[in-house]
């Protein structure tokens, strides 16, 4: 089955610390996605992949989705 996705029904967010080993693969990703126009937000902060790191970005998130499902 396909799914025709836009920008009304998906937002795409995403949240990397600058010493996370996912970084650079995050960094191609959004270079990636700006280069074709796919609407999305970026955050980089100092961090790493840690509980740390998350226990602050959750907020962060949870704004982000919460503003997303009150838009419906």
């Amino acid at each position: 089955m396909l799914y025709l996705l836009n920008e009304a029904s998906l937002r795409l967010i995403i949240d990397c610390g600058v010493d996370d080993f996912f970084y650079e693969a995050n960094k191609r990703l959004h270079k990636e996605m700006v280069y074709r126009h796919i609407t999305h937000d970026y955050i980089e902060r100092p961090g790493t992949h840690r509980r740390e790191y998350w226990r602050n970005s959750v907020k962060y998130q949870i704004l982000f989705f919460s503003e997303f499902f009150n838009s419906k």
